[in-house]
């Protein structure tokens, strides 16, 4: 047993002189000749591409330390001589910078150095990268389920959305569609409260936002609301008969106002009041709802004033620049806008809308002028299909068209549509011809909408909103002593 001990130790020490022995033989591996960078000089990358880095395998290397600046990620090829990198961060990488050492067991070679810069260059703007399934005006319900997304890309790993605390996550939170619902309601969700990290499989993190408001609509026992442009609008007619119950009236065949709505004086949908001291009289100063000063004319003072009246807390009677900004708003969310009033006569469909807000807000916006504005807010049908209103005598292809005689404007004699009916149901500002009270009687039924505004001119008069049966304007008109109907927009 002694022996065999001894001699299992001689053979040992016989093996750890050999290794010693070829220890003493390893050199250090020679410096690497020189770094090759998979780049056309000048070397310029874009952020999260992906190019090499390599030097020729060095005789008697085990493996290669690169020191490389954090702008760049490793994919593939740690402690090679040939790396698969990419850019992270838009920036310069110095000269100097990057190294790489041919190591072994016998040492370390002297590092080789890249004199040169790389350019790591930003990524292309990518506008409304974010989108949403909401369609027009971005206005959701309560409990609404929509869904927010970006373009499926085979070349990200991972996405993380974030979401403000107005909206729920229904699912999809870590895919490029999220669903979401709104858990409570008249909130606005901001431009850029919704966004997305996404991480590509070569390392690149970028964060993007969903850039546009969307507004939960505050809906209640009073009205439905839908956002236009920058604006919140009811889609009905206000049907409130104030705190006593005896502001405005309802028409005998409507008696609960739940078809038609209810019609008020100017006086009472300005004061909320069946009777009582009007102090919204031409010339009139004072502090409106929100905290704006204001001067009751027919001109630039009066155009903004947001005065409550009969309408719910927190919206007002429309003022001049309200219907104007539905005109841009339905223009706009729904593709209709014209840059011309040309183009509109050539497509016989759309909106043109002259630069005359500022200074013009109450004109009529009629077809000649503005194109087919009210052929886009009318709501049901003709009384041929079924609908609410009367043909006219102008009234042609069962009063879905109407026959403009002579050339007028632009516009050359002919048939031109009063309904477009697939916007009309998308857009559903649904304005119907509830005709107006007025001489002690209702009148007007299916043949016009009467619409007040928070507008009174020199002689005491008050603009309002029509909408006819014999055309394809959208009209204004001041006048005084009838019973209109009233929708509110909400304060802002």
């Amino acid at each position: 047993m002694k022996r065999f001990i001894q001699r299992t130790t001689g053979l040992l020490a016989g093996l750890l002189l050999v290794v010693s022995c070829q220890n003493d033989d390893l050199e250090v591996p020679g410096q690497p000749d020189f770094i090759v960078v998979g780049l056309e000089y000048p070397y310029t990358i874009q952020m999260g591409d992906s190019f090499e880095l390599s030097v020729p395998e060095e005789p008697g290397a085990e493996s290669y330390f690169w020191q490389l600046p954090e702008m760049i990620n490793v994919l593939e090829g740690e402690n090679t001589s040939r790396l698969l990198v990419s850019g992270l961060v838009e920036g310069v990488i110095p000269a100097g910078v990057i190294t790489v050492t041919a190591i072994n067991a016998a040492g370390s070679s002297t590092p080789r150095t890249l004199w040169k810069e790389i350019t790591i260059t930003g990524l292309p703007p990518r506008p409304a990268y974010v989108q949403t399934s909401i369609t027009g005006s971005l206005t959701v319900d309560m409990d609404e389920e929509f869904s927010v997304y970006v373009p499926d890309d085979e070349t990200i790993a991972s996405y993380a959305w974030s979401v403000p605390e107005a909206l729920t996550v229904v699912d999809g939170g870590e895919t490029s569609r999220v669903i979401v619902k709104a858990n409570r309601k008249s909130v606005n969700i901001p431009a850029n409260a919704i966004s997305v990290t996404t991480v590509s499989k070569t390392g690149l993190q970028e964060t993007h936002h969903f850039e546009k408001m969307i507004v939960v609509l505050p809906i209640d026992e009073y009205h439905t609301a839908k956002r236009y442009g920058t604006k919140t609008w009811m889609t009905v007619n206000l049907n409130y008969a104030g705190e006593d119950g005896t502001v405005g009236r309802t028409a005998p065949d409507d008696p609960d106002g739940s078809k038609y709505g209810r019609y008020y004086t100017w006086e009472e949908a300005m004061t909320g009041l069946s009777a009582g001291e009007n102090p919204y009289t031409y010339g009139a100063t004072g502090i409106d709802d929100v905290g704006n000063s204001y001067t009751l004319n027919d001109g630039v003072p009066s155009y903004n004033i947001q005065i409550r009246g009969i309408c719910p807390e927190g919206w007002h009677i429309p003022n001049a620049y309200d219907f104007y900004d539905l005109a841009v708003g339905v223009a706009d969310d729904y593709g209709l806008r014209m840059n011309s009033i040309e183009e509109v006569v050539n497509a016989v469909a759309g909106i043109y809308l002259p630069d005359n807000r500022e200074t013009k807000p109450m004109a009529p916006m009629n077809m000649i002028d503005y194109g087919f504005i009210s052929s886009y807010l009318r709501g049901s049908r003709p009384e041929a299909e079924g609908g609410m209103w009367k043909a006219s005598s102008g009234a042609v292809d069962n009063g879905t068209m109407f026959n403009l005689t002579k050339p007028s404007g632009k516009f050359p004699a002919g048939k031109y549509p009063m309904y477009f009916p697939e916007e009309i149901e998308r857009i559903g500002f649904n304005v119907l011809p509830c005709g107006k009270y007025s001489g002690d009687k209702f009148d007007y039924f299916g043949v016009y909408s009467f619409h007040w505004t928070a507008t009174v001119t020199k002689d005491e008069k008050h603009y309002r909103i029509t909408i006819g049966n014999g055309n394809c304007n959208f009209s204004t008109y001041a006048e005084t002593g009838s019973s209109n109907n009233v929708r509110c927009v909400a304060n802002y």
